[in-house]
């Protein structure tokens, strides 16, 4: 189960009510347990502003913690950035000391929420598939518990390249290495319809370890920072391994959208993974969602 500690910093020496004093400064940290520890939603400081310093907005909620980057905005383009970002500390100024406590009760108050919310998105249960088609909607019940949360290498198993500004893994291919491996390397694994890339099982013995997964497969969730993949056209699954399809890359606009890094390419590394060598600008996040 998540939890936070939450750690208040204070002045002893600032806690009575002299008469002479006017500020009473607090500082709070936090130290995620199975949760990140940056849960402060944090804005920018503009240009122009009569604050000082980036302004403190709000405990996150789930979809921040996914959405929003960690201890800096993140630029989308040269003119423009993300005017949000986390921290796990967020400081305030109080006029009093009664204030000061007030803050404290109620950044504890909103933290409980969070942890009583990512917990629960953790605990989510499949109960029911419906199978739609042009005729009919047919459901059926299904039960598959709690997911098992398990992260995924982006790398590629090998030295990446650019063939006519497309990325590729050229040789030597590097079997021994976590991450994606091209699907002429699958051996005995029988590639899918589209699929490009599959996921170097042999080198995650705890992924391994729960294959082949429950069916029905596209039951199972793969998410990229936050965002669900779609089934069927960004990866597949099967009794072997995880499949990274060939799709339109504007498939991914909604990604695109959400989190202002681009992604206009299909593989699963960074677009400039080359360019900029390892790891690239950004750093995705995959983690696959088992349900049993």
């Amino acid at each position: 189960m998540a939890s936070i500690k939450l750690i208040k910093y204070m002045s002893e020496a600032l806690t009575g009510q002299p008469a002479n004093q006017q500020v009473w400064p607090i500082s709070i940290t936090a130290e995620g347990i199975d949760m990140p520890s940056e849960i402060f939603v944090y804005h920018i400081a503009v240009a122009g502003s009569a604050f000082d310093g980036d302004i403190f907005e709000c405990v996150a909620s789930p979809p921040q913690l996914h959405e929003l980057p960690a201890n800096q905005a993140a630029p989308i383009s040269e003119d423009y950035q993300v005017p949000f970002y986390r921290r796990n500390i967020c400081e305030f100024f109080a006029r009093s000391a009664s204030e000061a406590q007030r803050i404290w009760e109620v950044i504890q108050e909103d933290v409980a929420i969070l942890v009583r919310d990512v917990n629960a998105s953790n605990t989510l249960t499949a109960v029911e598939v419906a199978a739609v088609t042009e005729e009919a909607i047919v459901q059926e019940s299904q039960s598959m518990h709690p997911p098992i949360r398990h992260l995924l290498s982006y790398h590629p198993c090998g030295v990446a390249g650019l063939v006519v500004d497309v990325q590729t893994i050229s040789a030597p291919f590097t079997p021994d290495k976590d991450g994606w491996l091209p699907t002429s390397q699958a051996g005995s694994f029988l590639p899918p319809p589209g699929g490009v890339l599959f996921y170097n099982i042999e080198q995650d013995p705890e992924l391994k370890a729960l294959f082949p997964l429950k069916e029905p497969w596209s039951g199972h969730q793969l998410t990229r920072n936050g965002i669900l993949l779609q089934f069927g056209v960004h990866y597949t699954i099967t009794k072997d391994t995880i499949w990274w399809l060939e799709f339109n890359p504007a498939t991914l606009a909604a990604y695109t959208r959400l989190t202002g890094q681009v992604q206009d390419a299909n593989f699963p590394w960074p677009v400039d993974y080359v360019n900029r060598n390892n790891p690239g600008d950004t750093t995705p996040n995959f983690t696959l969602q088992i349900f049993q």
